[in-house]
């Protein structure tokens, strides 16, 4: 199943979440179902640094074509992609996928500070012990026949199809699925508790995914106001889990937000000028 660029009417969100779903179904067998998560959440969101990537330079040719050049190119593209780093380039590799995968996310990564730090987690994808090559080819190529960009694809789509990801995965890991995600219904009553205003300052210091910062945005956009306007924080200890949070905002089309990683109760990190929380 192929999602081209001809717009979202494309795929069906059911037919998106089932070709993500068969996409984790990649790695059943040789990983444990409780641990697809931190394999599946960096691809995916890999490929989709990369479809986005190619979609603005086609829209900043369009513009611009002979006369673009690489500044007015970086003002389309929300994030770097050093040369060699794109998906295809990985793609393109014929052994050690791996070790590839691996310095490829890296590189990324640092070409993105304060941005897409920690957002690839900690895997050691050379690790063909935990993660076969056989398997983690299979998971590329699973990737490789979808086209993950806001141009054949709207956000809201992408986000819930995350979503659906999540709470799979949660079904999955059985008891360790608090550590990263909340009932969907727990999230509404706290959200609307909270009864979000445009230009608040909103944290959550045990954010897990961030599936409540995400609804306060929902909420607020529902109510007729601009959640562009909000201030998202979130702190996790986890690390896997924080760097899923990273992910679900940035697939969401959020940027507007800081994630930080530490023990809230014991290192609380989102503080005012004062030291205060």
């Amino acid at each position: 199943m192929t999602l081209v660029p001809n717009g979202p009417s494309q795929l069906t969100q059911r037919q998106l979440e089932s070709a993500l779903w068969a996409a984790a179904n990649a790695l059943r067998g040789p990983v444990d179902p409780g641990d697809f998560k931190s394999f599946v959440f960096p691809v995916m969101f890999f490929k989709w640094v990369s479809d986005s990537w190619d979609a603005n330079h086609a829209e900043a040719l369009a513009d611009f074509g002979d006369d673009l050049t690489d500044e007015i190119e970086a003002t389309y593209q929300p994030f770097v992609i050093p040369d060699g780093c794109h998906f295809d380039d990985v793609m393109d590799t014929a052994s050690n996928v791996g070790s590839k995968l691996g310095k490829t996310l890296l590189r990324i990564q640092e070409a993105n500070p304060g941005k897409l730090d920690g957002v690839f987690g900690d895997v050691n994808w050379s690790n063909t012990e935990r993660l076969p090559e056989s398997a983690l080819t299979a998971l590329l190529d699973a990737f490789d026949k979808l086209t993950l960009n806001r141009s054949s694809i709207d956000g809201d789509m992408l986000g819930a199809a995350y979503e659906y990801l999540l709470r799979e995965f949660a079904e999955a890991s059985g008891k360790k699925a608090g550590e990263f995600f909340t009932p969907r219904h727990v999230v509404h009553l706290l959200v609307r508790l909270l009864d979000p205003k445009p230009g608040d300052s909103v944290c959550d210091p045990a954010c897990g995914s961030a599936g409540m910062l995400v609804e306060t945005v929902n909420a607020v956009n529902a109510a007729g106001g601009d959640a562009r306007t909000l201030s998202l924080y979130g702190q996790e200890y986890n690390l896997t889990t924080a760097a899923m949070a990273k992910m679900n905002l940035y697939l969401h089309g959020l940027e507007n937000f800081q994630i930080v990683r530490g023990d809230t109760f014991r290192e609380p990190k989102l503080k005012d000028a004062t030291g205060k929380l």
